[in-house]
This record gives structure tokens, sequence and C-alpha cells, in this order.
């Protein structure tokens, strides 16, 4: 969707292939996950259909704010939560409903897994300014370019001593690679990241306060670290 030539240092299907057969995959993928989800019942068949009804009103959010330089941080967040918490907290319900767990137990992996969706998507946010397009696998800075303005970038747009108007003043429109970089430059030169890396230790709070609900063991103890080593990842330098 965000029509980037590379992820994960490849080219993407659209780039290699083209729109139309990319569009086809994503649709035959689709239907065979809900072939597989009807399979494991009508429970885990309607979460999943539900679950695609989120992520659509997530990238819908999105789209309504494209180059939306007066983005809330209210619709940011309710665009992630849709796009992309809600598919890690669907895993790991139908996860544990697959496995047989009670109830209060299926709900607890649930807030967890919502959770670190959040921690993940503001992770993403961050790397795409602060990394290098090597280091990502796709173009650095290809969110502001796109028109999409993340947390760190709104957070940057809210400064005073003519920061955020400076920021402004580049972006609403697409960015040519010099206007990119120059809008990167700001980005980092400020606190606009550590700002949005701190929004994330709360949803990383959250996940860690789950967990104290799950029985104690070896893989409590792993989803209990990793919504903190994934933070910890996007600001260590490489």
């Amino acid at each position: 969707m965000d029509e980037a030539d590379t992820r994960r240092g490849v080219e993407t299907v659209n780039a290699k292939w083209g729109n139309l057969q990319a569009i086809l995959a994503g649709d035959f993928l689709l239907a065979r996950a809900s072939e597989i989800a009807a399979s494991l019942g009508t429970e885990v068949a309607g979460l999943l259909a539900r679950t695609i009804g989120w992520l659509c009103q997530g990238e819908v959010e999105q789209l309504r704010h494209t180059y939306d330089t007066d983005r809330s941080e209210e619709s940011y967040l309710s665009s992630i939560n849709g796009k992309t918490a809600c598919l890690y907290g669907t895993a790991a319900r139908i996860g544990a409903i697959v496995a047989g767990l009670d109830r209060p137990t299926v709900d607890t992996l649930t807030e967890w897994g919502n959770a670190f969706g959040m921690v993940f998507q503001i992770v993403d946010d961050i790397l795409d300014i602060t990394n290098t397009s090597e280091g990502l696998g796709k173009p650095a800075g290809h969110d502001m370019v796109e028109g999409v303005y993340t947390l760190p970038v709104l957070r940057t747009l809210a400064m005073d001593h003519g920061v955020g108007e400076e920021l402004k003043s580049l972006l609403g429109k697409p960015l040519d690679l010099v206007e990119r970089d120059k809008a990167l430059a700001i980005v980092r030169a400020n606190e606009g990241v550590e700002s949005a890396a701190t929004s994330a230790r709360r949803f990383v709070l959250e996940a860690e306060l789950a967990c104290d609900s799950l029985p104690g063991g070896p893989a409590t103890d792993a989803l209990r670290a990793a919504p903190a080593a994934l933070l910890e990842s996007a600001l260590t330098p490489a």
C-alpha cells in the first residue's frame, strides 16, 4: 500500500510483479487464512473477520490524515491500534483459544498482544526516522514522503522555538530527496524520538502488567521481557 520498492532488503511484490499481482497474491493469502480459520471453529473465523475489519478501519484513519500536519495523536493511536496492535492481539487470542486455555487467560493474552502491537508499531515508526535505508531494508523517512506523520514527527511538529514551524514548512506535501533529508535531520536533532519512546514505555508497562495474571514459567518470562527488549532495540545505536 505504501508503494515502497523494497521491504526487508528485497524487492516488494508490487515492485517486482506489479500492483495487480500483489493484490491477487494478498487476496489469495487472505482466502487461505480464512479457510484455515474456519477449520478452527466459528469463534476463530469470526475473530479473523472482525480483525480484518479493524485493520481496514486503522488504514482508513491513516489515509484520512495523509499530509495532515495537524493530525492529532488520538488519530495516530487509533490508526496503529487498528492496523497493527489488533493483529498481535488476535494472534495471541487465537493461540490461547486453540490451546484450550480458560477465558481469563485468553483475555489476558489478548491484552498482552494488543500492548505489544502498540510497542511494535511505535518502534517501527521510530526506526523509520532514526535508522538508515540499509538498516531498515526500505527507504528511511518513507512515511514522511508518503504523508504519513507518525508519533516522532507529530511530537516534533508540536515543539516551540521554531522547530515545529520549520518542520511544518517542509511537510504537507510530497517530499523530494533533499526535503526528506532535511525533515529527517530536524526530527532526529530534537526530542520527538525520545518523546515517542516514552509513550511506547506506557504500552511496555501494560504488557508487563498483563503478565502478572499469567502462570509463572519460562513462557511468561519471555512474554514479560519481549516488549522492553523490542523498544530497547530501537534506542540502541547499531
